[in-house]
Protein backbone atom coordinates (compact mmCIF):
# COMPACT_ATOMS: atom_id res chain seq x y z
CA UNK A 1 0.00 0.00 0.00
CA UNK A 2 1.22 3.48 -0.85
CA UNK A 3 -1.15 5.02 1.69
CA UNK A 4 -2.72 3.94 4.93
CA UNK A 5 -6.54 3.87 4.92
CA UNK A 6 -8.35 6.83 6.45
CA UNK A 7 -9.62 6.08 9.96
CA UNK A 8 -12.37 8.33 11.30
CA UNK A 9 -12.20 7.17 14.88
CA UNK A 10 -10.34 4.85 17.23
CA UNK A 11 -12.49 3.54 20.06
CA UNK A 12 -11.85 1.99 23.44
CA UNK A 13 -14.73 0.23 25.17
CA UNK A 14 -14.99 0.70 28.94
CA UNK A 15 -16.90 -2.00 30.87
CA UNK A 16 -20.05 -0.73 32.58
CA UNK A 17 -18.82 -1.93 35.97
CA UNK A 18 -15.59 0.06 35.59
CA UNK A 19 -17.56 3.17 34.59
CA UNK A 20 -19.85 2.85 37.57
CA UNK A 21 -16.91 2.37 39.92
CA UNK A 22 -15.18 5.46 38.49
CA UNK A 23 -18.31 7.54 39.00
CA UNK A 24 -18.58 6.39 42.62
CA UNK A 25 -14.94 7.26 43.25
CA UNK A 26 -15.30 10.68 41.64
CA UNK A 27 -18.35 11.49 43.74
CA UNK A 28 -16.58 10.32 46.90
CA UNK A 29 -13.70 12.65 45.95
CA UNK A 30 -16.10 15.58 45.79
CA UNK A 31 -17.46 15.62 42.24
CA UNK A 32 -21.10 16.68 42.19
CA UNK A 33 -23.69 14.55 40.40
CA UNK A 34 -25.29 16.60 37.65
CA UNK A 35 -22.41 19.05 37.28
CA UNK A 36 -20.42 18.95 34.04
CA UNK A 37 -17.17 17.15 34.86
CA UNK A 38 -14.22 18.57 32.92
CA UNK A 39 -11.00 16.55 32.87
CA UNK A 40 -7.66 18.38 32.77
CA UNK A 41 -4.41 16.57 31.96
CA UNK A 42 -1.80 19.33 32.25
CA UNK A 43 1.29 17.13 31.97
CA UNK A 44 3.14 15.38 29.14
CA UNK A 45 5.65 12.59 29.65
CA UNK A 46 7.71 13.64 26.63
CA UNK A 47 8.92 16.88 28.22
CA UNK A 48 8.08 20.36 29.46
CA UNK A 49 7.99 21.86 25.96
CA UNK A 50 4.59 20.22 25.42
CA UNK A 51 3.10 21.74 28.56
CA UNK A 52 0.91 24.83 28.70
CA UNK A 53 1.56 26.94 31.80
CA UNK A 54 -0.08 25.72 35.05
CA UNK A 55 -1.18 29.27 35.89
CA UNK A 56 -3.16 29.41 32.64
CA UNK A 57 -4.77 26.07 33.41
CA UNK A 58 -5.74 27.60 36.77
CA UNK A 59 -7.35 30.62 35.12
CA UNK A 60 -9.11 28.37 32.60
CA UNK A 61 -10.48 26.19 35.40
CA UNK A 62 -11.85 29.24 37.20
CA UNK A 63 -13.50 30.43 33.97
CA UNK A 64 -15.15 27.06 33.31
CA UNK A 65 -16.42 26.83 36.88
CA UNK A 66 -17.84 30.35 36.68
CA UNK A 67 -19.45 29.86 33.26
CA UNK A 68 -20.76 26.29 33.57
CA UNK A 69 -20.74 25.48 37.30
CA UNK A 70 -18.33 22.74 36.25
CA UNK A 71 -16.26 20.42 38.37
CA UNK A 72 -12.68 20.51 37.09
CA UNK A 73 -10.79 17.27 37.74
CA UNK A 74 -7.00 17.07 37.44
CA UNK A 75 -5.48 13.81 36.17
CA UNK A 76 -1.84 12.85 35.79
CA UNK A 77 1.07 10.78 36.98
CA UNK A 78 2.75 11.12 40.39
CA UNK A 79 5.60 12.97 38.65
CA UNK A 80 3.12 15.72 37.69
CA UNK A 81 1.95 16.41 41.25
CA UNK A 82 3.96 19.64 41.50
CA UNK A 83 2.27 20.96 38.37
CA UNK A 84 -1.15 20.07 39.80
CA UNK A 85 -0.29 21.87 43.04
CA UNK A 86 0.62 25.00 41.06
CA UNK A 87 -2.76 24.84 39.32
CA UNK A 88 -4.60 24.51 42.63
CA UNK A 89 -2.67 27.38 44.19
CA UNK A 90 -3.39 29.60 41.18
CA UNK A 91 -7.15 29.07 41.36
CA UNK A 92 -9.71 31.20 43.14
CA UNK A 93 -12.06 28.21 43.22
CA UNK A 94 -11.50 24.53 43.92
CA UNK A 95 -10.46 21.71 41.62
CA UNK A 96 -10.52 17.98 42.34
CA UNK A 97 -6.90 16.86 42.28
CA UNK A 98 -6.59 13.17 41.38
CA UNK A 99 -3.05 13.47 40.02
CA UNK A 100 -1.04 10.43 41.05
CA UNK A 101 -4.05 8.57 42.47
CA UNK A 102 -5.32 6.75 39.37
CA UNK A 103 -3.53 4.00 37.46
CA UNK A 104 -3.20 3.95 33.68
CA UNK A 105 -5.62 1.01 33.65
CA UNK A 106 -8.24 3.03 35.53
CA UNK A 107 -7.87 6.19 33.45
CA UNK A 108 -10.26 5.23 30.60
CA UNK A 109 -13.17 4.72 33.01
CA UNK A 110 -12.51 8.00 34.83
CA UNK A 111 -12.31 9.93 31.58
CA UNK A 112 -15.44 8.23 30.20
CA UNK A 113 -17.35 9.67 33.17
CA UNK A 114 -16.46 13.23 32.19
CA UNK A 115 -18.07 15.68 29.76
CA UNK A 116 -14.93 17.21 28.24
CA UNK A 117 -11.15 16.72 28.18
CA UNK A 118 -8.61 19.54 28.01
CA UNK A 119 -4.91 18.82 27.85
CA UNK A 120 -1.60 18.92 26.09
CA UNK A 121 -0.54 16.54 23.33
CA UNK A 122 -0.20 13.42 25.49
CA UNK A 123 -1.25 9.83 25.93
CA UNK A 124 -4.16 10.92 28.14
CA UNK A 125 -5.50 13.00 25.25
CA UNK A 126 -5.67 9.89 23.04
CA UNK A 127 -7.31 7.83 25.78
CA UNK A 128 -9.96 10.53 26.24
CA UNK A 129 -10.72 10.57 22.53
CA UNK A 130 -10.89 6.78 22.35
CA UNK A 131 -13.53 6.56 25.11
CA UNK A 132 -15.69 9.11 23.26
CA UNK A 133 -14.87 12.29 25.16
CA UNK A 134 -14.73 15.57 23.21
CA UNK A 135 -11.12 16.75 23.33
CA UNK A 136 -9.51 20.18 23.40
CA UNK A 137 -5.87 19.58 22.48
CA UNK A 138 -3.25 22.25 23.23
CA UNK A 139 -0.36 21.84 20.79
CA UNK A 140 2.99 23.61 20.72
CA UNK A 141 6.20 21.86 19.66
CA UNK A 142 4.53 18.80 18.13
CA UNK A 143 2.72 18.38 14.82
CA UNK A 144 -1.08 18.07 15.03
CA UNK A 145 -1.14 16.57 11.54
CA UNK A 146 0.74 13.59 12.91
CA UNK A 147 -0.41 13.25 16.51
CA UNK A 148 -3.95 14.64 16.81
CA UNK A 149 -6.44 12.18 18.31
CA UNK A 150 -8.45 10.13 15.85
CA UNK A 151 -11.94 11.41 16.64
CA UNK A 152 -14.42 13.81 15.05
CA UNK A 153 -14.89 15.52 18.44
CA UNK A 154 -11.61 17.40 18.56
CA UNK A 155 -10.74 21.08 18.83
CA UNK A 156 -7.14 22.03 18.14
CA UNK A 157 -5.69 25.04 19.96
CA UNK A 158 -2.40 26.17 18.47
CA UNK A 159 -0.52 29.37 17.69
CA UNK A 160 1.68 28.76 14.65
CA UNK A 161 5.21 30.03 15.10
CA UNK A 162 8.18 29.66 12.77
CA UNK A 163 10.05 27.22 15.02
CA UNK A 164 7.15 24.78 15.47
CA UNK A 165 6.98 21.85 15.13
CA UNK A 166 10.43 21.32 16.62
CA UNK A 167 9.70 18.11 18.60
CA UNK A 168 12.12 19.18 21.34
CA UNK A 169 11.57 18.02 24.91
CA UNK A 170 12.58 21.38 26.37
CA UNK A 171 12.38 24.76 24.66
CA UNK A 172 15.81 26.40 24.26
CA UNK A 173 14.32 29.89 23.74
CA UNK A 174 11.11 31.50 25.03
CA UNK A 175 8.48 28.72 24.58
CA UNK A 176 6.52 31.03 22.30
CA UNK A 177 4.45 28.21 20.79
CA UNK A 178 2.79 27.78 24.19
CA UNK A 179 3.02 31.21 25.80
CA UNK A 180 1.13 32.74 22.87
CA UNK A 181 -1.87 30.48 23.56
CA UNK A 182 -4.21 32.50 25.75
CA UNK A 183 -6.73 31.33 28.30
CA UNK A 184 -9.45 32.77 26.08
CA UNK A 185 -8.22 30.68 23.12
CA UNK A 186 -8.69 27.47 25.08
CA UNK A 187 -11.91 28.60 26.77
CA UNK A 188 -13.47 29.36 23.37
CA UNK A 189 -12.61 25.87 22.11
CA UNK A 190 -14.01 24.29 25.27
CA UNK A 191 -17.16 26.40 25.02
CA UNK A 192 -17.79 25.25 21.45
CA UNK A 193 -17.47 21.57 22.38
CA UNK A 194 -19.55 21.88 25.55
CA UNK A 195 -22.31 23.62 23.61
CA UNK A 196 -22.34 21.03 20.82
CA UNK A 197 -22.19 18.18 23.32
CA UNK A 198 -25.17 19.57 25.26
CA UNK A 199 -27.14 19.93 22.04
CA UNK A 200 -26.53 16.27 21.20
CA UNK A 201 -28.04 14.95 24.47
Amino acid sequence: LDRLPTVERITLDVPVEAQENAVRRLISAGARPGAPWVAFAPGAAYGSAKCWEPERYAALADSLIAAYDADVILFGTPQESEMATRIEKGMRRRALNLVGTTSIGELPAFLAACRLFIGNDSGAMHVAAAVGLPVVGIFGPSDPDGTSPVTPHFALVRQPVSCSPCFLRHCPIDHRCMTRISVQDVFAAAQALLTSRAASF
